[in-house]
């Protein structure tokens, strides 16, 4: 009986002790690098700044990182800046395993106003995506650096066109701020009527996203605008417009 329950202990031992490799991350291989950009909402080349543990679970365990990405070129979703992507910190839930200080490139998804990550990606080390950086060609924007021409820097704001766009019943809307300053974003219906306030704060530079939710709206369009500085002649605005069809 007391064997019995020692090899029982020894079992659920292991089991505790290899949990993550009972979880194994099942997915399917990612497609070309062209494929991925397509069906990417991000992809960049970006060195870790910061990781931060978030979302604990019941046994007080964190599940996930905050990574914090300064960009130096992008393709897609992003402008140069700090941008943040979500991974899982267990490699049982396809998180990656991102080192702070080294350079990646990274393709991320949107969920919510959020971007993520995982090792079902083509995300990379940038010392192990020559095939993939040979493929995407020229990124849209690169950091200056010493010696390299062409290379450039927004110097203005940016409002990028939500997407999806049509939606039903939500949509992201992405922004991108080159320094400092106070940021508002706000959602009009076709009469001019304030709907939503989805950011009013001071942020960093960077490039960021707001989700935005009509499902207690009627189908139509509607508008955003971003304003960026504090009212004044120098206050930089944009407008666009999206359509709610349910």
């Amino acid at each position: 009986m007391i064997k019995n329950g020692l090899v029982l202990f020894t079992i659920l031992l292991n089991v505790f002790l290899h949990f993550d490799l009972i979880l194994a991350c099942t997915c399917a291989p990612p497609g070309t690098p062209t494929e991925e950009l397509q069906k990417s909402d991000a992809v960049f080349i970006g060195s870790v700044i910061a990781l931060t543990p978030v979302n604990r679970d019941q046994s007080g365990m964190f599940l996930f990182h905050k990574i914090k990405f300064e960009v130096k070129s992008s393709w897609k979703g992003v402008d140069l800046g700090e941008v943040t992507v979500i991974t899982a910190i267990q490699s049982g839930m396809c998180g990656f395993p991102f080192e702070q200080g080294s350079t990646y490139l990274v393709y991320a998804f949107a969920q919510g106003d959020s971007l993520l990550t995982n090792i079902c990606t083509r995300t990379r080390s940038l010392s192990q995506a020559k095939e993939d950086l040979d493929e995407l060609g020229k990124p849209l924007v690169t950091a200056v650096e010493e010696g390299v021409p062409g290379t450039t820097i927004p110097q203005t704001s940016y409002l990028r066109q939500n997407y999806p766009n049509p939606f039903n019943p939500a949509t992201r809307i992405s922004y991108f701020t080159p320094t400092s300053s106070y940021v508002e974003l706000k959602v009009y219906d076709l009469l001019g009527n304030e709907i939503q306030t989805l950011v009013d704060e001071i942020q960093a530079a960077g490039t960021y996203f707001a989700l935005f939710d009509g499902s207690k709206l009627s189908s139509g369009v509607y508008f955003y605008k971003l304003r960026i500085g504090n009212p004044s002649p120098g206050t930089v605005t944009e407008v666009k417009k999206m359509l709610l069809m349910k």
